[in-house]
């Protein structure tokens, strides 16, 4: 179980952060879904077209690692992703979840400043 100074820097992230993370995730996968290996996960669609973001959940903050006042830290990400197919003018769409493990850096002074994701990964334990 995390403690106490983990779970606030945790509601930190997620106050303050969440609309970064949504957004890199959002482009990664739309630059990214033919790598992510969405449609065998769905039972509709056999090759993706297209994929977008739905929904992102924040699951944890992992790696802690601060030096000065520099902070790296991992955000593991639960994502509902949307795929489509189109077949002959068809359109089928359906959904799948993939974690993704985002690594971040941020200036810690009091406040979270010049927040930025470095890289996203697909999550692996």
């Amino acid at each position: 179980m995390a403690n106490e100074p983990q779970k606030a820097f945790e509601k930190l992230i997620d106050k303050t952060c969440y609309n970064t993370i949504y957004k890199a995730v959002s482009e990664y996968i739309e630059d990214n879904y033919e790598n992510l290996d969405l449609a065998d996960r769905s039972n509709i669609i056999e090759e993706v077209h297209e994929a977008s973001l739905d929904d992102l959940q924040i699951v944890r903050i992992s790696n802690i690692e601060q030096d000065d006042d520099v902070v790296k830290f991992d955000v593991i990400v639960n994502c509902e992703i949307v795929i489509e197919e189109t077949v002959r003018r068809d359109r089928q769409v359906d959904s799948a979840s993939q974690w993704f493990t985002v690594m971040c850096n941020a200036i810690l002074d009091g406040a979270l400043k010049d927040f930025k994701v470095d890289t996203i990964n697909i999550y692996s334990r």
